[in-house]
């Protein structure tokens, strides 16, 4: 039974993640620990008599609450996932790398992300009993992947896909990301799929020189 690491964060972040979250969870991206004290507040009675509690702020302080709950709800369902995965050997094997995006963050449900979108259509396409093992972690770092996801990768997969990166602008300098990146392309098996951050047409100019293709 293969069990994540906890995902790797600088001092500074630990830090703040610390002072949002003093039971010892897991640690939290900047956005959640903002959305966890602001949910503190929204919460007195003050927030009530003010509006602030019912305003947009209230709301979306409760809309990362409940994603923050998904997140463990499907890291659960995935791992669960895996350990059945790994215990039979029956029909290709898809093994999948990355982030939230992977772990269907967002979606109603773990597998209606992209993974269990594309796992259906590969069965269906292929008429062969794909299975998938997902070792993505949300809030997964570049180097989380390099470091901890590789590793647990079995020696033989008939495809490898990847999409990590958008977790990196938060905590990484763009000379480290591109580092980062560039190692990940070379430890990962040569076929393979690297996914893409797709924006918008027009979008470079607006986001700044950091972020030319």
């Amino acid at each position: 039974m293969q069990r994540m690491p906890a995902v790797s964060r600088p001092a500074w972040m630990m830090a703040l993640s610390g002072l949002a979250d003093r039971g010892g969870a897991a640690r939290r991206s900047p956005i959640e620990i903002v959305a966890t004290m602001g949910s503190y507040l929204t919460r007195t009675q003050a927030a009530e008599v003010s509006g602030l509690r019912a305003g947009p702020f209230g709301r979306w302080a409760d809309g990362v609450g409940a994603m923050r709950d998904d997140c463990a709800a499907f890291a659960r369902y995935w791992q669960a996932h895996n350990d059945r995965v790994l215990a039979r050997d029956d029909g290709p094997l898809w093994v999948v790398l990355g982030d939230s995006t992977a772990q269907g963050l967002g979606a109603s449900s773990p597998d209606g992300g992209y993974v269990g979108q594309v796992l259906a259509e590969l069965r269906q396409e292929t008429g062969l009993p794909w299975r998938v093992l997902n070792l993505s972690v949300s809030g997964s770092l570049t180097r989380d992947v390099l470091g901890a996801q590789l590793p647990l990768m079995p020696a033989h997969a008939d495809l490898v896909t990847c999409g990590i990166g958008v977790n990196d602008i938060l905590y990484t300098s763009p000379s480290k990301l591109f580092a980062d990146l560039r190692a990940l392309i070379a430890a990962v098996p040569d076929q393979t799929m690297v996914l893409d951050l797709p924006l918008p047409a027009g979008c470079w100019g607006v986001l700044g020189r950091a972020s030319v293709p």
